[in-house]
């Protein structure tokens, strides 16, 4: 009996695996709380600052603005 091949070049019966596992695969995912919670505060920290240097920048007169 001989192997028919799609037409991407990879055999019908590897095809069927490869479907197989696709369908059966799961992934599962662990988050580290600490490592979120940091992040977070880090990102609000980040935003603050970006808006504290614009309010400054907008608040500046003369040469420093142009800086």
């Amino acid at each position: 009996m001989k192997n028919s091949v799609a037409v991407s070049g990879v055999p019908m019966s590897r095809q069927r695996n490869l479907n197989n596992a696709n369908d059966e695969a799961i992934l599962f995912g662990h988050y580290d709380w600490t490592l979120v919670a940091l992040s977070i505060a880090l990102a609000c920290t980040a935003s603050y600052a970006a808006l504290d240097l614009t309010a400054r920048t907008a608040h500046s007169e003369g040469r420093s603005r142009t800086l």
